[in-house]
């Protein structure tokens, strides 16, 4: 009866790692859809992009990361035209990839009351920071 037991539980804790492997990686598939779309649609460097990739943080000053980041924003509703980060919509990608929501919560609250600059790119690159600096890279869209 306990080795049935044991059997089980390694049997779902498998079955629960492939699910959350399974998210990550159709969210990266997504975002690398995104990313080219964005690139062609701002004609942003190809090699930039790649760079910024294999980056180990992100350059938000740059004005190609910029507009990629703000064209992703959008298109996933993280941020609206008008600069209006989508906590709601955060808080749904976070929790479809497992994220607790208490830290969820935490994360959303010190983003949405960064200083808010007017222009747009900059303030998507300011958004993404703050991000970037409070949870893993694997979150993030890039």
């Amino acid at each position: 009866m306990i080795e049935m037991r044991l059997i089980v539980s390694i049997v779902f804790a498998m079955l629960v790692v492939a699910s959350t492997a399974d998210k990550f990686q159709d969210w990266k598939d997504q975002m690398e859809t995104l990313q080219g779309k964005c690139t062609n649609q701002y004609k942003l460097n190809d090699a930039a992009i790649t760079e910024l990739l294999n980056a180990n943080t992100v350059d938000v000053t740059d004005k190609n990361i910029q507009k990629l980041l703000y064209c992703i924003a959008l298109d996933q509703g993280f941020m609206d035209s008008e600069g209006t980060l989508g906590t709601e919509k955060i808080a749904e990608h976070l929790k479809k990839l497992d994220l607790d929501e208490k830290t969820i919560k935490a994360v959303n609250k010190k983003c949405s009351s960064i200083e808010k600059p007017s222009d747009k790119n900059v303030l998507v690159g300011l958004y993404y920071k703050c991000y970037e600096n409070e949870l893993p890279r694997k979150y993030l869209v890039l």
